[in-house]
């Protein structure tokens, strides 16, 4: 759909809207051709040719809605002008060209005043916002868009809910999400990419912060069959495993990491991987294997401090 700078009348000769007692509810410019939707039953659409041009710098349809089965002659669907800046583009040009953080978030405002239905606009503006880390003002947008639409990346945006609420300590609302997330994923087509993954990953990880570090692991042992390529999902697991015992389990997620996923049998010495170093060096040391050593002296060397169990997450 693309929406043009004009001002459109259209007059109804055949008293079309009159004869059936609806009104339009929408209109859109497609090609040399108006599109009205009508407030009937069954979405009736009827088209008329779309009127000359009239030099404007506006691009955003009002619409005036009829009040019901009043007879009408004339619609006049007027464009208001939004802002020199964002020219002639529609709002899916907008939507895909927004820059990030609070530049994004002032656009994205503009995009929701002039369609305030939008629910992909409440649901990018929530990213931005949790970007500059107002969790608050995030959740605020999720929840909207999906006021706004519920059928609209649903899974996604229940998840990115989820994961701003984790943030907050909010972690029995996040499972709540993450776990409406994988239902609603399940009621879709499994054999098309549905992002299981994540929305374990993230309930596991949260469970994991309540306490609950058994079935956390249980929630990434099912992330990992839908992609045993998660790096940081079985980085996750291998902490949790060898913190609860599990020592030759954890190895072999530490295996997998270094031979099969990064193929250089090594962590980098960078400060990320300290954690990864203590924790491989504790199943190498409860295994029996002497190695450990050299893990414990790279963990030292990048400073790595013993946590809180609670804060293995954090990497």
């Amino acid at each position: 759909m693309t929406r043009t700078t004009e001002l459109l009348q259209y007059t109804d000769t055949n008293n079309t809207c009159h004869q059936h007692g609806f009104c339009v509810r929408r209109a859109e410019v497609q090609n040399s051709t108006v599109v009205f939707q009508l407030n009937f039953s069954n979405n009736i659409k009827f088209c008329a040719p779309k009127p000359a041009r009239t030099p404007s710098p506006v691009r955003w349809l009002l619409f005036f809605e009829t009040p019901y089965k009043m007879k009408v002659h004339t619609i006049i669907l007027l464009l208001i002008s939004f802002t020199n800046a964002f020219g002639q583009k529609t709002v899916r040009d907008l939507l895909d060209e927004m820059p990030q953080g609070r530049k994004g978030i002032k656009q994205y405002t503009k995009v929701i005043k002039l369609d305030s239905n939008n629910a992909e606009a409440y649901w990018r503006r929530g990213h931005e916002y949790y970007r500059t880390n107002q969790y608050s003002l995030a959740i605020s947008d999720f929840t909207k868009s999906i006021s706004k639409d519920s059928t609209f990346n649903h899974s996604n945006i229940l998840a990115d809910r989820g994961v701003a609420k984790e943030m907050l300590g909010m972690f029995n609302e996040a499972i709540a999400d993450f776990s409406q997330a994988i239902a609603y994923s399940f009621t879709q087509d499994t054999t098309i990419p549905q992002e299981f993954e994540r929305y374990y990953y993230g309930r596991g990880r949260t469970k994991f912060k309540l306490g609950d570090t058994l079935n956390g692991i249980k929630d990434l042992d099912s992330a990992l069959k839908w992609w045993p390529q998660g790096y940081h999902i079985r980085k996750l697991r291998a902490r949790l495993l060898a913190s609860t015992g599990q020592y030759k389990e954890a190895m072999d997620d530490y295996n997998f990491l270094l031979y099969k996923w990064n193929g250089n049998g090594e962590f980098p010495m960078e400060k990320e991987y300290a954690i990864d170093f203590y924790w491989r060096a504790t199943a190498k040391q409860k295994l029996g294997d002497s190695s450990y050593l050299a893990d414990l002296e790279a963990a030292k060397m990048l400073k790595y401090q013993e946590d809180k169990l609670t804060y293995l997450w954090k990497y």
